[in-house]
């Protein structure tokens, strides 16, 4: 199980950032249509579900962060010339701001289509470029 002093854990080696990463998208990604289902019917739980995405949103960003001042030198360079990893990022945190100000005006609907496709495009675009890219990168 991945919780919050996975952040505080500084003996993570940077396989271990990615691997934790991975399992966190995972863990969002899988998520985010069960939160859906409960905003639509208007379910009370809802916000447990917002909640548990935004916290691990927050420990992921915390964990790119780390991983990437765990990189070396050309192994950032590599990265950054094979994706547009700025700009991944760039959109992630334009996502979250979205996703906290539907939240907070209660807009439903812009809150489950920003989760539904904004969020977790977003997401899976980390899973399945960036992560693989920083794993093949690190263990060449």
């Amino acid at each position: 199980m991945i919780d919050k002093n996975t952040q505080n854990n500084l003996s993570l080696t940077t396989n271990d950032l990615i691997d934790v990463s991975l399992k966190l998208l995972n863990k969002i990604i899988d998520t985010i249509p069960e939160t859906i289902n409960k905003l639509k019917k208007d379910n009370e739980n809802s916000d447990q579900y917002l909640v548990f995405i935004s916290d691990n949103l927050e420990l992921f960003v915390q964990l790119v962060i780390e991983l990437h001042h765990s990189l070396d030198l050309p192994t950032k360079e590599k990265l950054a010339a094979t994706s547009d990893i700025k700009q991944l990022k760039i959109h992630l945190l334009s996502v979250i701001k979205a996703i906290f100000l539907a939240r907070q005006k209660n807009d439903k609907i812009m809150l489950c289509d920003l989760i539904e496709y904004e969020l977790k495009d977003n997401l899976t675009q980390w899973k399945i470029n960036i992560i693989p890219k920083a794993k093949k990168s690190v263990n060449r």
